[in-house]
């Protein structure tokens, strides 16, 4: 029998041909792509192991068609589960071992990487909007004890929640909009606010934190006379709802109405 070869024996178009007819792995079913992306979301407690699924199984499951794919909605829950953990004061590390994976499985999650399993994605949606029912009805009786104007509203079609003591003694005729939407009667700042495309986006996404700025008015609804006024909006997620935490103050005339400030989470120090 006649020896192999040697490398720099090979002509160069026999090396081609041999590239294009060489052997590929095969294209896995979807049974064991499944197996591989359960086997993503496997604990791993030996220090120093690997990451929780090796690039084969990734490259495989994205092949099957079954994951490593991220929809917008994945990019929505990914930015959703990082602003709320970080809201509520729970390391990823943590977070972990409630749901019984490794820390690196939860930072793929919230940077879109790779997504949790169907199950592990109802367990974190049920813990999001589960948790928050009660600090929602916190926040309205906190906003309506406070002496100084403030106000409440939900962003789902901006619904006037609470007033403060002092904002229904700024502006009395506004106790008549509560619980009532006033997406289609804001103007001026707030009006240019609510259609920006992005900036709906960031608020929906939880990545928005605080807006400030200058206004002589919010809404084309009179109640009272227009007072010139400095005011800045806190947003706060509580599970899958939005609200706004808006505080006024009085300001002089020679204050330039405009939106003064943007700031992200990520933005805070």
């Amino acid at each position: 029998m006649g020896s192999n070869p040697t490398p720099s024996a090979i002509s160069v178009p026999e090396r081609a041909r041999r590239l294009r007819h060489r052997p590929r792995a095969p294209i896995p079913s979807p049974r064991q792509a499944t197996e591989f992306s359960a086997r993503a979301h496997k604990r791993i407690d030996t220090p120093g192991q690997a990451p929780p699924w090796s690039y084969r199984e990734r490259a495989l499951g994205i092949a099957a068609g079954t994951a490593g794919y991220m929809s917008e909605n994945d990019t929505l829950f990914a930015q959703r589960l990082r602003s709320w953990r970080r809201l509520v004061g729970i390391k990823q590390l943590a977070l972990a071992d409630i749901l019984g994976v490794s820390q690196a499985a939860v930072s793929y999650w919230e940077t879109g990487r790779d997504k949790p399993s169907a199950e592990l994605m109802r367990r974190i949606d049920d813990m999001i909007a589960g948790t928050r029912i009660g600090e929602v009805a916190l926040e309205r009786v906190f906003t309506q004890r406070q002496p100084g104007i403030m106000a409440l509203y939900d962003f789902d079609g901006i619904r006037f929640m609470a007033a403060s003591r002092g904002y229904l003694a700024q502006w009395p005729g506004m106790s008549l909009l509560q619980g009532k939407s006033i997406a289609r009667h804001l103007v001026d700042e707030s009006g240019s606010l609510l259609a920006n495309e992005a900036i709906r986006r960031d608020i929906l996404s939880g990545k928005l934190a605080l807006i400030s700025g200058v206004s002589d008015r919010h809404t084309d609804i009179v109640v009272g006379t227009a007072v010139r006024h400095e005011w800045n909006i806190c947003f706060r997620r509580f599970g899958p709802k939005t609200l706004l935490s808006i505080s006024f103050e009085p300001c002089d005339e020679t204050n330039p109405v405009g939106i003064n400030e943007v700031k992200l989470f990520t933005d805070l120090k």
